[in-house]
């Protein structure tokens, strides 16, 4: 997915049930270029949707405005039990866990799309997701622009 932050409308709360909330459980905050950059651990659903669990996300913003998220996500499977109606037993064969989440996968929100980028490859540990997130979502948006942390 490519993200023109000229062109791309904004992300909107109600876009996605699952596109994290910025502004939630900011961890580290970075500038690229116009871009503000959060790094947000276990932010809540912007639509307080709870089919899905929300490890990280990484929300790029232009003046405020939420342009491209990268979240780490995993299908929390006892609440599509009870709104499916399937028992947790039976998802967690299909799923292939024994726990009641289902594998992190990374997902891509932008310019009124998510896309799916596969299973997380590693540990869900800060140093190691940071920086396999912010390519993804630098090469996204064709972010060129040295990054800076910001100190709160």
């Amino acid at each position: 997915m490519l993200v023109d932050i000229d062109c791309a409308a904004p992300l909107g709360e109600h876009d996605f049930p699952t596109l994290a909330r910025s502004g939630c459980n900011v961890t580290r905050r970075f500038r690229a270029g116009r871009l503000d950059i959060l790094f947000e651990q276990l932010p809540p659903s912007a639509g307080g949707e709870d089919l899905s669990y929300i490890h990280w996300a990484l929300i790029a913003l232009l003046d405020g405005r939420n342009m491209c998220t990268v979240s780490v996500e995993s299908l929390d499977l006892r609440s599509l039990a009870a709104s499916s109606g399937v028992p947790v037993k039976e998802l967690q064969r299909e799923y292939g866990t024994r726990g009641y989440l289902a594998e992190p996968m990374l997902y891509i929100y932008g310019d009124g799309q998510r896309e799916e980028l596969g299973p997380v490859p590693m540990a869900l540990e800060e140093e190691l997701l940071l920086p396999y997130m912010m390519d993804y979502l630098l090469d996204s948006m064709d972010v060129v622009d040295e990054l800076v942390p910001v100190k709160e």
